[in-house]
């Protein structure tokens, strides 16, 4: 099961993009499908948009540069995160690198509301580390109409063709929500009381999908969703974790010279900067009251070396996607994958 927020490390990658330049900020663009020139319009709408969502769910997001003592960030380029809100504090990494690690650990395990208590894993922040970049995102939400929890019970979920696996099973009967159904898959939206996010899950019907979590799906998904009626809704109660190699992945990606000794961070501070490492984790826990998530990442940068008819039914009882979605934007906040329960 994969539990990721695409909002969290692109907004850490965000902040290290405007550090950068030339063809290391070109190959950045490239790889976050950004267009020049317009990393930051909407951060700052953006941020106050999702930080006043009220009613059943809340949402809180924080930023945070965490230079060295001995690394002197460029005025400019400080004003440039100002949409960003990020705090900034210097540490002192040649000293005690254990020490700044688990500050930084502290800070994020505040911010989620101690769901992601270790981002940082031992010796990721060695006496060479020169600038630290964080986000961390939590978000609670209460169903505008709960499960009852009487009804849960555990039931099949379909790994595959040939297994399933027991599993609790969340159930409602007669419940107005938005449902669609497409070309092999089906579909359904459920709203948290008085807010504009809602928690959606894609379900093809081949088990043996496994759809790529694209924003163009979503959007397809979503557009398709009408008030319907379901006799019967029935999804798992879960909680995941995941932790990413985001490091890898934006390699496998194609952002390769940020992690190079010809990275080109000239924007940032004087120092000869590039990505040593970038860490990110997601938890999500599904209840009948709702769900609360969190995610966080941080880039670690070091000095670079030179060198129809009857009412349908919802029953999410095989592997489906799901996301958390502002309602206004279309964004997804929190999307995965649930594969198996644990």
């Amino acid at each position: 099961m994969h539990a990721h927020v695409q909002l969290v490390i692109g907004l850490a990658l965000l902040m290290t993009l405007l550090g950068a330049e030339g063809e290391t900020r070109a190959e950045m663009e490239k790889t976050l499908h950004l267009i020049e020139g317009t990393e930051t319009l909407c951060i700052p709408g953006l941020m106050a948009h999702l930080e006043s969502i009220t009613g059943g769910a809340s949402l809180s997001i924080s930023n945070g540069l965490f230079p060295s003592t001995d690394t002197d960030l460029y005025p400019a380029y400080i004003d440039s995160l100002e949409g960003f809100r990020a705090a900034v504090e210097s540490l002192d990494y040649g000293t005690d690198p254990e020490g700044c690690r688990q500050h930084i650990n502290s800070l994020i395990g505040a911010q989620t509301q101690g769901m992601i208590p270790e981002l940082l894993p031992p010796n990721s922040t060695p006496g060479n580390t020169k600038l630290v970049l964080t986000n961390a995102i939590h978000f609670m939400g209460v169903w505008d109409r709960e499960f009852d929890k009487s009804l849960t019970r555990d039931h099949p979920f379909h790994v595959s063709e040939v297994e399933s696996v027991p599993t609790p099973m969340m159930t409602d009967r007669d419940r107005e929500t938005l449902y669609a159904e497409g070309d092999g898959w089906t579909a359904v939206e459920m709203p948290y009381a008085d807010s504009s996010l809602a928690f959606t899950v894609y379900m093809p019907h081949d088990m043996a999908q496994t759809p790529d979590m694209s924003q163009g799906l979503w959007e397809e998904v979503r557009s398709s969703l009408s008030p319907t009626t379901l006799s019967t809704l029935s999804i798992p109660k879960f909680k995941t974790a995941y932790t990413l190699d985001a490091t890898t992945v934006l390699q496998d990606i194609g952002m390769h010279l940020a992690f190079g000794s010809g990275a080109q961070f000239g924007l940032m501070s004087d120092k000869g900067l590039q990505i040593s490492d970038v860490f990110h984790q997601a938890v999500i826990d599904v209840s009948e009251q709702g769900t609360e998530a969190a995610a966080a990442t941080a880039v670690v940068m070091v000095e670079r070396c030179m060198p129809i008819g009857q009412r349908p039914s919802f029953i999410a009882d095989r592997p489906f996607l799901y996301s958390v979605t502002d309602t206004v934007t279309g964004m997804p906040l929190f999307t995965g994958r649930y594969m198996r329960p644990e």
